[in-house]
């Protein structure tokens, strides 16, 4: 039995570190607040521990600030279930400041991760943003900012979170005041509206669209606050910083004087900005270029300004466009680049990027293993189906140029979201992505229609052929000489929620062609099957007609589910992970109006009642 009492200081500490480890790493805010009130717990638990908790300053590194900091409304919390008590004639002495002043001290030189979280659960974004808690006390933030800037010589990691752009700006504003934090790895801002991105979309408050430096490139900030520390040497000299990671999400800087901020980076996202305060073109490609270590790269959106908002025009025939476009030898090579995550709102002017901004004359990513693209007005807006084959297109062309590489790898994992393209569109993509290898490890669909499953079929069916007319007859029963023989390959394919809309006897006869492991959220997949359509009842041991039986409760086996519970106002529950074969069945109150309307379409007016929809067993 473990003994406290005897165990060594060290391994004490470093267990109660570990305590924190966990609710950093998870995206969710609540737990994130167990970083706040753990090492508080742990430090009124005996004499000791808190001796312990007292003496080890990175359990008390981790600064997470939320709504509750700023606004004194009882109605937001800092941990659980505990109102705040403001001072409304003294602010900077309030609970919520004197909370994080004991954090900030107790920390003492040890590096910081910030998580600031000013978002509200209860926001709707037609409001106007004045109206925000955020926006409202954006004295009180003024405050907490001071504070956390105090100790900026020790951030680590840094999050900053809003429904608005105020606190962006403010933020912001006083980094511009000063170098790179020399020990900062990862910093994300990020304004959670996306719908900015959308074509058509305007800045919202004009007022504050200037671009701001992010940080002082020179090393000769201002640092005016009264009660900031003045930087040593070393950190004015302009060393190459320790930045690894920058996510911008709807927050926009001084793009042309951000070059020492992107350089050695190997990780960026550039992430639904609204058009008119993206970089130009020729902006974005010395970013790029000043980043040629990244390992991932996501553009979402529009990626730099459009011909309509100031940027670069370019002619939409490939064969008159070279005189407008940077010689090759200045486009954007990333030779490191593992992971690529490519959103566009506008497809042409998202062919038009790749074909400009990347080098035509290799493969620009000869690394990649994973890509994920999405359309982001589908997945925005209403679907509107929209032709998504000139970006399809375009990519295709860049990952089947030659490589520098011996052999390039296959990309491993494929993730399609919200597109709509052409058969012979999706069919050269998948083998620009596959290669000679013909493998797709793992294949991500959401918001999709049954023309990639038949440009898959189809790329099936040709392998087949291929491999019947060189005579290898055996390699079509054996999966590893599958393999081998460079058929097309899927290992595994997962089904997210969304407008998921393909034809029964296509699904039927993909899964037949495609024995996978298939990850089905069940919220997302329209399926209409025949009167005469079955599924596999483990309790009965055999197929049951979905007639017989009414609407399907079984999950087909060798099948996993991601079942959708609501809660009687509607509200959708945490899914739970259901596999077929395991007796378990859909429970789903198809009584509540919203939960059946949220699992089916127009189920209402369908006349009839259908909580899940099940795939045919599969002989």
């Amino acid at each position: 039995m473990w003994n406290w009492a005897s165990s060594p200081t060290e391994i004490i500490s470093h267990i109660f570190f570990l305590c924190t480890v966990e609710s950093v790493e998870s995206d969710s805010i609540d737990l994130a607040y167990r970083t706040t009130t753990q090492p508080i717990l742990l430090s009124h638990v005996c004499r000791r521990w808190r001796a312990i908790s007292l003496a080890t300053p990175r359990l008390w590194s981790v600064v997470v600030i939320g709504l509750g900091h700023v606004s004194p409304s009882s109605c937001y919390r800092l941990s659980r279930g505990h109102p705040l008590s403001f001072d409304e004639k003294s602010p900077r002495n309030s609970n919520s400041t004197l909370q994080i002043r004991t954090f900030l001290n107790r920390s003492s030189s040890a590096p910081l991760r910030l998580h600031i979280d000013l978002r509200d659960e209860g926001w709707t974004f037609q409001l106007p943003e004045s109206s925000h808690p955020s926006d409202v006390y954006s004295d009180r933030l003024s405050i907490v900012l001071d504070l956390l800037f105090h100790h900026i010589r020790r951030w680590q990691d840094v999050e900053v979170l809003s429904d608005t752009w105020l606190p962006q700006h403010m933020f912001i504003k006083r980094c511009s005041r000063f170098p790179i934090p020399p020990k900062l790895r990862h910093l994300s801002l990020a304004r959670c509206n996306a719908y900015f991105a959308l074509e058509g979309a305007l800045f919202s408050p004009a007022a504050l669209g200037e671009h701001c430096v992010l940080f002082q490139s020179d090393g000769q900030g201002e640092d005016s606050f009264e009660f900031a520390p003045s930087l040593s040497d070393d950190e004015q000299c302009g060393e190459p910083h320790a930045l690894q990671s920058v996510s911008l999400a709807g927050v926009h800087i001084d793009w042309g004087n951000c070059g020492q901020i992107f350089r050695g980076l190997s990780r960026l996202e550039l992430k639904y900005h609204t058009a008119e305060v993206l970089p130009s073109r020729l902006e974005l490609t010395k970013m790029l270029q000043s980043s040629e270590s990244l390992e991932s790269l996501s553009i979402v959106g529009w990626g730099h300004r459009p011909s309509s908002s100031g940027g670069e025009r370019l002619s939409d025939n490939p064969s008159t466009r070279t005189s407008s476009l940077l010689e090759d030898r200045h486009r954007v090579y990333l030779p490191r680049l593992k992971e690529f995550t490519f959103g566009w709102v506008n497809a042409s002017h998202a062919s038009s990027l790749l074909s400009s901004i990347f080098t035509q004359e290799q493969n620009p990513f000869p690394a990649l293993s994973e890509l994920v693209l999405e359309d982001v007005t589908n997945s925005l807006d209403p679907p509107s189906n929209r032709d998504s084959s000139l970006v399809l297109n375009a990519l295709s062309h860049l990952l089947t140029l030659p490589s520098p590489l011996a052999q390039r790898a296959p990309i491993r994992r494929l993730h399609h979201r919200h597109i709509f393209a052409s058969i012979s569109s999706e069919m050269r993509l998948f083998a620009a992505c596959t290669g000679q290898y013909g493998v797709i490890e793992e294949l991500t669909l959401q918001g999709t229609n049954e023309n990639l499953l038949i440009a898959l079929l189809r790329m099936a069916v040709a392998s087949d052929d291929k491999g019947h007319e060189n005579g290898d007859a055996e390699s079509h029963t054996r999966e590893n000489s599958q393999k081998d023989q460079a058929k097309f390959f899927l290992d595994r394919l997962t089904i997210q929620e969304g407008n998921f809309c393909v034809d029964s006897s296509v699904l039927r006869v993909f899964l037949q062609v495609f024995p996978v492991p298939v990850d089905f959220d069940s919220d997302g997949v329209c399926a209409d099957f025949e009167d005469d359509a079955t599924y596999w009842d483990p309790d009965e041991g055999r197929d049951v007609s979905c007639s017989e039986d009414g609407p399907a409760n079984w999950i087909p086996s060798g099948i996993s589910i991601l079942s959708t519970s609501f809660t009687s106002d509607g509200h959708q529950e945490t899914p739970e992970r259901m596999k077929g074969g395991d007796s378990n069945t859909l429970a789903y109150d198809c009584d509540h109006p919203q939960a059946v309307a949220f699992i089916g379409q127009n189920v209402e007016s369908s006349g009839y009642p259908i909580d899940f929809c099940c795939l045919p067993a599969i002989s």
